[in-house]
């Protein structure tokens, strides 16, 4: 293992380079974006005529007769002389959409314990070093003889509806290591101070990588994380391993 790089606490004056994105601020905190309202626009087609309007919500004082009226005539004029049966029809297409965009992105109990066995599974497999179409080829087998013996007609379908195939397995453990440091990272951008220990190895193509590691107090807990892996070019100058490092802590605005 390589030797440590600390960051120590320095005077404001005379900050290198390297010391403004090792040393945090002390009011440092992970930033909330505050994400503004946009009105939802809606539009479908009526015979040969096309028209769209904006879907609002209106205030409890707004909804007076008088003033829906004068609503109508202001933000949409093109329907002031249509009739009533026109806007029946827009509120039953309306609430036909809000029900099929909640069905669209909500998920049934059932399908939500599906896909977090398939993770669960994922990150066993990458935990043990096995190919990740042992899922498909031994895993799901093994749990299809088991749930025909023991289990009852229903708890066997829904094994089948597991999924555990070599795809599948390779995203679900890409999606959970690029929450991991999604995570780290955030932790970094928030903490006042932090050390990095770096270590130069080859793998058995004989290809050289550089694997950083983190420590950072964060609250009352200190931690020791894998920040990340990633090969060197063919010379492994000490520019070389610096330009690396600094060029991730650029990109990922730990900064």
């Amino acid at each position: 293992m390589g030797t440590p790089l600390v960051v120590r606490r320095r005077p404001k004056s005379g900050l290198g380079k390297m010391d403004k994105w090792l040393i945090r601020p002390s009011t440092g905190s992970i930033r909330n974006t505050n994400q503004e309202s946009s009105d939802v626009s809606t539009s479908s087609n009526i015979g040969s005529n096309k028209w769209s309007s904006d879907a609002q919500k209106l205030s409890n004082e707004s909804m007076k007769p008088s003033k829906l009226k004068r609503h109508l005539e202001l933000k949409h004029p093109e329907y002031k002389e249509k009739h009533i049966d026109f806007f029946i029809n827009r509120r039953r297409q309306l609430k036909s959409s809000k029900k099929n965009m909640t069905s669209m992105f909500s998920l049934s109990p059932q399908t939500e314990n599906l896909v977090l066995a398939s993770y669960e599974i994922s990150k066993l497999i990458a935990e043990t070093g096995y190919p990740h179409k042992i899922g498909e080829k031994l895993i799901l087998p093994a749990m299809k003889i088991i749930s025909s013996r023991i289990c009852e007609k229903k708890q066997e379908k829904q094994v089948n509806l597991l999924a555990l195939s070599n795809n599948t397995v390779k995203r679900r453990i890409v999606d959970m290591a690029n929450n991991i440091e999604e995570t780290i990272v955030g932790h970094l951008k928030s903490c006042y101070y932090f050390s990095l220990q770096v270590d130069e190895s080859t793998d058995v193509s004989d290809n050289a990588n550089l694997m950083c590691f983190v420590r950072y107090d964060l609250g009352n807990t200190s931690y020791k994380e894998l920040l990340f892996c990633k090969s060197l070019p063919t010379r492994t100058t000490a520019e070389e391993l610096f330009n690396l490092i600094n060029r991730y802590i650029i990109e990922n605005g730990i900064e």
